[in-house]
């Protein structure tokens, strides 16, 4: 750190501060020259011994008077001052976070990030750091209800909050704002394990023809039968659709994805043929700059979560989200279970979205395990049969004999 410099402004005295690389101007808050000199040195003497940072810090930003830290040095009250450079005003920072991320990540997402965030930390309110305890988060998450139900939100939902509260902290540090990540030893929210599932073909199918025709039925088979996410297949247009396209010796049907994936890269997905067979009505009817599923993001949701009540494949605690649907497309055409080729990583990760297949291997890699271990238990099986005794079998004239 640099010597401060004092220097009269009008009646005041200021004080040029240089302290990690930033250059400030600060006001000694008095025209006495000698209280001005000994508010310098006390925050020349913290620098130099290294006490005292946050407060250091407070005073380069402006949140503390120069004025407030010296006579504070002085009294010995240091701890009131810290308290207050550890204690920041969250609320105004959310709008600038909430712009940080613009450009960033889809609007829908920001626009979720900031209803999850507001419920916590409300517009126009004060909201301080030191509030961030753990029981008020644990407080804040389990009084969370689900407006359609009035019940209690789903750990999944919970995680979400917690996700997003975490992301504009994180941000905060980074950007200085607090001088830690408060949730750093906070317990992550658990998910529910029974929901960490998917349905198998049968049962998927069983869903799938339960939903009533329409635009919801056809836009679930999409994503159900290319793994693309909600927004995207909303985002389909005539002119999107792909047909009878020649790859590796074989006939498939596509669709161009406009996305929020992998840097909002547009991408070519291709359709496993049962799921075709439902969209090829509404991709053959459509204009080229309509529509292919002309439905909201809340027919497809409730279609979906009636569906599989109806056909009884889950229950309210266990059925599986419209995002679920693409883990159920990875697992299929990982294992081939709907009796079509199996796939490998990498047309995995692109009919996804992603950029690499590491997101791939890391979330599904426990679904080959599970095979592996059907596997396994079918040979076992089949060794017991054959390790076997034959069993005595007598015809009916050695039994008279």
């Amino acid at each position: 750190m640099k010597l401060p410099t004092l220097y009269r402004r009008g009646a005041t005295w200021w004080v040029r501060l240089v302290h990690d690389g930033q250059d400030r101007r600060v006001s000694t808050g008095t025209d006495d020259a000698t209280v001005a000199n000994g508010y310098v040195l006390a925050f020349y003497k913290s620098a130099a011994q290294h006490t005292h940072v946050p407060a250091l810090r407070a005073v380069i930003d402006g949140r503390i008077p120069l004025r407030d830290f010296g006579a504070a040095f002085y009294a010995g009250t240091m701890g009131d001052v810290l308290r207050r450079a550890l204690t920041v005003n969250l609320e105004p920072h959310v709008e600038r976070w909430l712009r940080h991320l613009r450009g960033k990540v889809a609007e829908a997402t920001r626009r979720e990030y900031d209803a999850k965030v507001r419920s916590l930390i409300p517009p126009g309110a004060p909201f301080y750091s030191d509030g961030l305890t753990t029981p008020a988060v644990r407080d804040w998450l389990d009084s969370l209800i689900n407006s359609r139900t009035d019940e209690p939100v789903s750990s999944t939902t919970r995680r979400h909050y917690f996700d997003a509260l975490r992301a504009f902290l994180r941000w905060a540090k980074q950007e200085g704002i607090v001088p830690h990540d408060t949730l750093a030893g906070f317990p992550v929210p658990a998910l529910n394990q029974a929901r960490r599932r998917v349905l198998e073909y049968p049962e998927l199918r069983a869903a799938l023809d339960a939903i009533e025709p329409g635009a919801p039925r056809a836009a679930l088979f999409a994503i159900a039968g290319t793994g693309m996410e909600q927004q995207a297949i909303q985002r389909v247009h005539g002119r999107d659709i792909i047909r009878s396209q020649p790859v590796l010796g074989r006939t498939v049907n596509g669709l161009w994805a406009h996305g929020s994936k992998n840097g909002y890269r547009d991408r070519l997905v291709f359709c496993r043929e049962w799921a075709w067979r439902e969209v090829a009505p509404f991709a053959d009817a459509a204009l080229p700059t309509a529509r292919v599923f002309d439905c909201g993001e809340d027919w497809i949701r409730r279609a979906w979560r009636d569906a599989q009540l109806a056909a009884k494949v889950a229950d309210e605690e266990t059925r599986l989200s419209v995002h679920d649907l693409r883990h159920c497309f990875c697992v299929m055409v990982s294992l081939g279970t709907d009796g079509e080729p199996r796939m490998d990583l990498q047309y995995q990760a692109d009919q996804l979205g992603h950029g690499t297949t590491v997101m791939v291997s890391r979330i599904y890699g426990w679904y080959r395990l599970s095979d592996r271990l059907r596997a396994i238990d079918a040979l076992e099986a089949e060794r017991a049969r054959l390790a076997a005794p034959p069993a005595l079998t007598l015809h009916r004239g050695a039994a008279g004999a």
